[in-house]
């Protein structure tokens, strides 16, 4: 049985020509859409024969959910850069919203082709299940917290996972829609909302906003 693209394994070059391929892809897609979009473009954008695409992605189909696996990836490993040298889940947590929301900014035209052009009814199941890799990943911190007791244990973690996603999502959109002055006040604004919200005690959540707040730590000073 012949091995389908997804499951290549590839070399280091293979990955870079990957890699490559998507960057082309992601331009031409911002630039025309997915209905715009011929897999050929994307060759002839890279300058190579269109029959390389196909051996990388086997179908459009495959190509978009590549797009959105890569983006997501690229935020998780944003997420574990900023975050792997904190102990503290809370300070994690605050962290790690502060730069998704910085992310979402920098890749916000990326973000917006996904949500409305690939999240339609042939790609959805896409966004939900990366959606819920992204939970899950904040449901380990959470955990930790709740075990250390500086995260509240009265709730599911899969729960302030999401309350979390959302708080960025709502952050980022009104960033967007011109309601924040700039990314620094919505990046900030999120995670102390989410702080906020996830800590055990009043008293967690300040001790985390004196450390990570910028405001907090002008007001202390």
């Amino acid at each position: 049985m012949a091995t389908t693209a997804s499951e290549r394994v590839l070399t280091r070059q293979g990955r870079d020509r990957r890699a490559e391929l998507l960057e082309h892809a992601e331009r031409l897609l911002l630039e025309r859409g997915v209905g715009g979009t011929r897999m050929v473009d994307i060759a002839d954008a890279a300058g190579v024969a269109k029959g390389l695409v196909y051996w990388y992605f086997e179908s459009k189909d495959a190509l978009l959910l590549a797009i959105v696996l890569d983006v997501r990836e690229r935020l998780r490993a944003t997420q574990v850069a900023a975050t792997e040298s904190i102990d503290e889940p809370l300070d994690r947590l605050y962290v790690g919203t502060e730069v998704s929301v910085r992310f979402i900014d920098e890749h916000w035209n990326l973000y917006h082709l996904i949500q409305t052009q690939i999240a339609d009814a042939r790609y959805g199941d896409l966004l939900g299940e990366s959606s819920h890799v992204h939970a899950l990943d904040t449901v380990e911190v959470v955990g930790a917290g709740q075990a250390h007791g500086s995260i509240r244990a009265d709730e599911d973690p899969l729960v302030i996972a999401h309350t979390n996603q959302g708080v960025v999502n709502h952050f980022s959109l009104a960033l967007r829609r011109g309601h924040l002055p700039d990314v620094e006040t919505a990046a900030h604004a999120a995670a102390r909302v989410v702080v906020r919200a996830a800590a055990a005690t009043p008293r967690h959540a300040d001790a985390t906003l004196d450390r990570r707040s910028p405001n907090r730590r002008t007001e202390t000073d």
